[in-house]
């Protein structure tokens, strides 16, 4: 029994120096001691799911369930794989016989509540989202997931209270502070819609919608030159952001500055080709057609 753990341990170890072969040497020479070593199993579900192959993963999984069918962990992991394979009814018949084992579980809550969501049934989903919320009232994610639920459908200021108690729960999250910036301009607060893109930045300057969505909000009040401005400071921080160059091409055109919009088009088109129909089509470029450049462009 001790050898078999002993080889989990090394395995998991051979794991963390990303040794792949004797992770897996290892994991099957602690199955052979002991074919029942459930903690040997989660590993190793883990590893194939991760590493190998997703149907070996729900093998293991079943494997754990056939020993102990009380184990919510493998329901759970299963659930996982199909909601990623968007089997959604089977998804869901799995988190659900993970919270019957243990109704505490806080992520089959947060996660079947956002499969529900795929699947347009609000109703359910809500009834998830805030029983996550219940059993761990001090996680970031339920609030964070929730209150973006509620921003989605328009309930704008409750949205923005379920943010804020995000943010209790992690107040250094630029994802909860540039959640509460979009609620905030939804509700034409753009005083407090600035505010909080600029402290999500501060947060984090490798986040490009933070300067994406504030530049466009510069833009909207005309202000082109504070929009350029911010969409160069996030390009220097995300310079492989197709949309950044993109805007701020639309930025340089209200700016009069064609020549140096010509080049951002040209970039944003290298880096997502995706991007030519909307070049071709955006009326925002209308100026830029009499340019040789252009057509180079597009074609």
């Amino acid at each position: 029994m001790k050898q078999s753990e002993n080889y989990r341990i090394l395995a998991t170890q051979f794991l963390e120096q990303e040794n792949l072969l004797k992770a897996r040497k290892f994991y099957n020479k602690s199955l052979e001691i002991r074919p029942d070593n459930i903690k040997t199993l989660y590993d190793l579900g883990y590893f194939c799911d991760k590493y190998e192959d997703e149907n070996e993963a729900l093998d293991i999984y079943k494997r754990i369930i056939e020993i102990d069918n009380k184990e919510p962990g493998a329901y759970y992991a299963i659930a996982i794989i199909l909601e990623r394979r968007s089997e959604f009814q089977e998804s869901i018949k799995c988190y659900k016989k993970a919270i019957e084992h243990d109704p505490e579980y806080y992520n089959a809550y947060l996660y079947i509540a956002e499969v529900y969501e795929k699947l347009k049934d609000y109703e359910n989903a809500e009834i998830n989202f805030k029983k996550a919320i219940f059993v761990n009232a001090e996680n970031f994610w339920a609030y964070n997931n929730y209150g973006s639920f509620l921003e989605e459908r328009d309930r704008n200021e409750e949205a923005l209270e379920i943010f804020k108690k995000a943010i209790i729960n992690d107040s250094d999250s630029y994802l909860a502070y540039f959640n509460i910036a979009v609620v905030y301009k939804k509700l034409k607060n753009y005083d407090l819609a600035i505010e909080n893109y600029k402290y999500s930045i501060e947060l984090n300057n490798y986040y490009p919608y933070s300067y994406l969505n504030l530049a466009i909000l510069y833009k909207e009040f005309e202000e082109y030159k504070e929009a350029i401005k911010i969409a160069s400071e996030g390009i220097i921080y995300n310079n492989d952001i197709s949309v950044l160059y993109y805007n701020r091409a639309i930025f340089l055109v209200k700016n009069n500055q064609n020549e140096l919009a010509l080049d951002d088009l040209r970039k944003a088109v290298e880096l997502s080709p995706s991007l030519k129909k909307y070049v071709e089509e955006d009326n925002d470029f209308t100026v830029l057609r009499i340019y040789n450049e252009f057509n180079d462009i597009i074609l």
